[in-house]
Protein backbone atom coordinates (compact mmCIF):
# COMPACT_ATOMS: atom_id res chain seq x y z
CA UNK A 1 0.00 0.00 0.00
CA UNK A 2 2.81 2.40 0.88
CA UNK A 3 4.39 1.77 -2.53
CA UNK A 4 1.13 2.76 -4.21
CA UNK A 5 0.88 5.93 -2.10
CA UNK A 6 4.48 6.85 -2.89
CA UNK A 7 3.92 6.23 -6.61
CA UNK A 8 0.84 8.43 -6.52
CA UNK A 9 2.71 11.23 -4.74
CA UNK A 10 5.60 11.05 -7.19
CA UNK A 11 3.37 11.08 -10.28
CA UNK A 12 3.56 14.30 -12.28
CA UNK A 13 0.64 16.66 -11.82
CA UNK A 14 -0.37 19.00 -14.61
CA UNK A 15 -1.73 22.35 -13.48
CA UNK A 16 -4.05 22.38 -16.49
CA UNK A 17 -5.53 19.04 -15.38
CA UNK A 18 -6.12 20.37 -11.88
CA UNK A 19 -7.71 23.52 -13.30
CA UNK A 20 -10.03 21.45 -15.52
CA UNK A 21 -11.05 19.34 -12.50
CA UNK A 22 -11.76 22.42 -10.41
CA UNK A 23 -13.74 24.04 -13.23
CA UNK A 24 -15.73 20.84 -13.66
CA UNK A 25 -16.45 20.67 -9.91
CA UNK A 26 -17.54 24.32 -9.91
CA UNK A 27 -19.90 23.73 -12.85
CA UNK A 28 -21.38 20.63 -11.20
CA UNK A 29 -21.96 22.62 -7.99
CA UNK A 30 -23.52 25.50 -9.95
CA UNK A 31 -25.86 23.13 -11.78
CA UNK A 32 -26.91 21.58 -8.50
CA UNK A 33 -27.42 25.00 -6.89
CA UNK A 34 -29.62 26.11 -9.79
CA UNK A 35 -31.60 22.89 -9.58
CA UNK A 36 -32.17 23.38 -5.85
CA UNK A 37 -33.39 26.92 -6.48
CA UNK A 38 -35.73 25.88 -9.29
CA UNK A 39 -37.24 23.12 -7.15
CA UNK A 40 -37.76 25.55 -4.26
CA UNK A 41 -39.36 28.10 -6.61
CA UNK A 42 -41.72 25.47 -8.04
CA UNK A 43 -42.84 24.53 -4.54
CA UNK A 44 -43.55 28.14 -3.60
CA UNK A 45 -46.73 28.14 -5.70
CA UNK A 46 -49.15 27.38 -2.89
CA UNK A 47 -52.12 27.46 -5.27
CA UNK A 48 -50.74 24.62 -7.40
CA UNK A 49 -52.90 21.50 -7.24
CA UNK A 50 -51.65 18.89 -4.74
CA UNK A 51 -51.03 16.42 -7.56
CA UNK A 52 -48.67 18.89 -9.28
CA UNK A 53 -46.80 19.62 -6.05
CA UNK A 54 -46.48 15.90 -5.33
CA UNK A 55 -45.18 15.26 -8.86
CA UNK A 56 -42.52 17.98 -8.44
CA UNK A 57 -41.37 16.48 -5.15
CA UNK A 58 -41.48 12.90 -6.39
CA UNK A 59 -39.24 13.78 -9.32
CA UNK A 60 -36.59 15.66 -7.36
CA UNK A 61 -33.43 13.77 -8.22
CA UNK A 62 -31.01 16.49 -7.24
CA UNK A 63 -28.72 14.37 -5.13
CA UNK A 64 -28.65 11.19 -7.14
CA UNK A 65 -27.16 12.46 -10.40
CA UNK A 66 -25.00 15.37 -11.48
CA UNK A 67 -26.47 17.13 -14.53
CA UNK A 68 -23.00 18.06 -15.79
CA UNK A 69 -21.22 14.72 -15.70
CA UNK A 70 -23.84 12.16 -14.71
CA UNK A 71 -21.89 11.20 -11.57
CA UNK A 72 -23.69 10.18 -8.40
CA UNK A 73 -23.40 11.98 -5.09
CA UNK A 74 -26.01 10.26 -2.90
CA UNK A 75 -23.57 8.07 -0.91
CA UNK A 76 -21.98 11.04 0.87
CA UNK A 77 -23.05 14.35 2.38
CA UNK A 78 -24.05 16.41 -0.63
CA UNK A 79 -21.31 19.02 -0.09
CA UNK A 80 -18.55 16.39 -0.13
CA UNK A 81 -19.11 15.87 -3.84
CA UNK A 82 -18.27 19.54 -4.39
CA UNK A 83 -15.17 19.93 -2.21
CA UNK A 84 -13.01 21.16 -5.07
CA UNK A 85 -15.57 23.71 -6.29
CA UNK A 86 -14.31 26.38 -3.87
CA UNK A 87 -15.53 27.68 -0.52
CA UNK A 88 -17.71 30.46 -1.98
CA UNK A 89 -19.48 28.05 -4.33
CA UNK A 90 -20.04 25.51 -1.53
CA UNK A 91 -21.54 28.27 0.63
CA UNK A 92 -23.93 29.27 -2.16
CA UNK A 93 -24.83 25.61 -2.66
CA UNK A 94 -25.46 25.13 1.08
CA UNK A 95 -27.73 28.20 1.12
CA UNK A 96 -29.75 26.85 -1.82
CA UNK A 97 -29.93 23.42 -0.16
CA UNK A 98 -31.15 24.93 3.11
CA UNK A 99 -33.78 27.05 1.34
CA UNK A 100 -35.18 24.04 -0.50
CA UNK A 101 -35.20 21.80 2.54
CA UNK A 102 -36.82 24.48 4.70
CA UNK A 103 -39.58 24.48 2.08
CA UNK A 104 -39.74 20.67 2.15
CA UNK A 105 -40.07 20.89 5.94
CA UNK A 106 -43.13 23.11 5.52
CA UNK A 107 -44.50 20.68 2.95
CA UNK A 108 -44.06 17.75 5.34
CA UNK A 109 -45.74 19.66 8.14
CA UNK A 110 -48.70 20.43 5.86
CA UNK A 111 -48.87 16.81 4.65
CA UNK A 112 -48.99 15.60 8.26
CA UNK A 113 -51.67 18.16 9.15
CA UNK A 114 -53.93 17.13 6.27
CA UNK A 115 -53.15 13.39 6.56
CA UNK A 116 -51.79 12.99 3.01
CA UNK A 117 -49.94 9.69 3.50
CA UNK A 118 -48.65 9.51 -0.08
CA UNK A 119 -47.08 12.95 0.12
CA UNK A 120 -45.67 12.16 3.56
CA UNK A 121 -43.90 9.13 2.10
CA UNK A 122 -42.46 11.16 -0.80
CA UNK A 123 -41.18 13.86 1.56
CA UNK A 124 -39.66 11.38 4.01
CA UNK A 125 -37.79 9.83 1.09
CA UNK A 126 -36.40 13.27 0.13
CA UNK A 127 -35.23 13.87 3.70
CA UNK A 128 -33.48 10.48 3.75
CA UNK A 129 -30.03 11.80 2.97
CA UNK A 130 -26.74 11.95 4.77
CA UNK A 131 -26.51 14.92 7.11
CA UNK A 132 -23.73 16.30 9.30
CA UNK A 133 -23.91 17.76 12.80
CA UNK A 134 -23.73 21.26 11.27
CA UNK A 135 -27.05 20.51 9.53
CA UNK A 136 -28.80 20.26 12.91
CA UNK A 137 -29.95 23.89 12.77
CA UNK A 138 -31.63 23.20 9.43
CA UNK A 139 -33.48 20.23 10.91
CA UNK A 140 -34.72 22.42 13.76
CA UNK A 141 -35.75 25.29 11.47
CA UNK A 142 -37.56 22.88 9.14
CA UNK A 143 -39.36 21.42 12.17
CA UNK A 144 -38.48 17.96 10.88
CA UNK A 145 -38.37 16.43 14.35
CA UNK A 146 -41.82 17.84 15.16
CA UNK A 147 -43.30 16.42 11.97
CA UNK A 148 -41.70 13.00 12.48
CA UNK A 149 -42.98 12.95 16.06
CA UNK A 150 -46.52 13.65 14.84
CA UNK A 151 -46.20 10.98 12.15
CA UNK A 152 -45.10 8.37 14.63
CA UNK A 153 -47.85 9.38 17.07
CA UNK A 154 -50.58 8.74 14.48
CA UNK A 155 -52.42 5.53 15.01
CA UNK A 156 -54.66 3.43 12.83
CA UNK A 157 -57.53 4.25 15.19
CA UNK A 158 -57.03 7.95 14.38
CA UNK A 159 -57.92 7.16 10.77
CA UNK A 160 -61.18 5.43 11.83
CA UNK A 161 -60.51 2.47 9.59
CA UNK A 162 -62.73 -0.61 9.61
CA UNK A 163 -59.80 -3.06 9.81
CA UNK A 164 -56.02 -3.22 10.10
CA UNK A 165 -55.93 -4.68 6.58
CA UNK A 166 -57.46 -1.56 5.06
CA UNK A 167 -55.15 0.00 2.39
CA UNK A 168 -54.85 3.23 4.40
CA UNK A 169 -53.67 1.26 7.44
CA UNK A 170 -50.98 -0.33 5.29
CA UNK A 171 -49.99 3.09 3.94
CA UNK A 172 -49.74 4.44 7.48
CA UNK A 173 -47.42 1.57 8.40
CA UNK A 174 -45.22 2.38 5.36
CA UNK A 175 -45.06 6.04 6.41
CA UNK A 176 -44.14 5.10 9.97
CA UNK A 177 -41.44 2.76 8.71
CA UNK A 178 -39.99 5.53 6.52
CA UNK A 179 -40.09 7.94 9.46
CA UNK A 180 -38.23 5.45 11.64
CA UNK A 181 -35.55 4.99 8.96
CA UNK A 182 -35.12 8.74 8.90
CA UNK A 183 -34.44 9.07 12.62
CA UNK A 184 -32.32 5.97 13.07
Amino acid sequence: VMDQVNAFLKAPVEVADLRREMDHAWKCAEDCRRGLGMARDLLRFDNAPPSVRAAVMENLDLFNRCETCGGTVRAVHFLEAFESSGAAQRLRLKEAFDALFLRLGLELEAAVDCGDLGLQLILLKLWGLILRPEDHALLLQARLFDSVHLLLAQSEQDLLLPSPDHPLAKSLRHVKKAAMKLVV
